[in-house]
């Protein structure tokens, strides 16, 4: 994510509803995958112990139709991701309004987020970070994105690179490698670093 980008998010969070809000959220501060996010439930979150335990996933039977996978993408998805400070508070305050659904993300008629719902969804997300961005630089990020930004940020935070492997779920060190990265910011932080 750019600058830009992540400011025209969490500059303007208060224009996003409940549900674009803790979907922000949670892709930017554990970078899960999409579907991974959408099959969460209560019981997957643990607040004493600030954890988030993810082991399935969304998928879809013959008829398009979502149902929860008990397994993630790969084995190496199947992980216990840390909730960092930021997100504590917010998830908390969500869980409490959570009466008696299970997962955290439903449709109105409290079935399973289908992916073309999703797609409506993250439609209306972009429309809105657009409308915070200069015209002639509108963005068409997916969520795919901040799973890649939080690959960077545990890099730049300094976590060990088998840890990063760990807490993203890849199966292959050379795809936690692949992160992309700002030159300017891996400048300034040797900069900062070297004084």
């Amino acid at each position: 994510l750019t600058d830009k980008e992540k400011q025209a998010v969490f500059d303007n969070f208060d224009k996003f509803s409940r549900f674009e809000q803790v979907l922000l959220m949670l892709l930017y501060y554990t970078g899960m995958r999409k579907n991974e996010i959408l099959a969460l439930q209560k019981n997957d979150i643990d607040l004493k112990k600030k954890i988030i335990n993810v082991h399935k996933t969304i998928s879809t039977d013959k008829n398009c139709k979502p149902i929860v996978q008990n397994q993630t993408k790969t084995l190496a998805g199947m992980r216990i991701i840390p909730i960092t400070t930021q997100l504590e508070d917010f998830l908390r305050d969500y869980l409490k309004l959570l009466r008696e659904e299970d997962f955290l993300f439903l449709s109105k008629k409290g079935k399973l987020v289908r992916s073309s719902m999703f797609a409506y969804k993250w439609k209306k997300i972009l429309s809105k970070i657009n409308k915070c961005l200069p015209q002639n630089e509108p963005t068409n990020i997916t969520p795919h994105y901040f799973r890649h930004n939080f690959t960077t940020d545990l890099i730049y935070a300094g976590v060990p690179l088998k840890t990063v492997q760990t807490i993203m779920g890849h199966e292959n060190i050379q795809t936690t490698m692949d992160a992309r990265y700002d030159n300017n910011e891996v400048i300034e932080k040797l900069d900062n670093y070297l004084k």
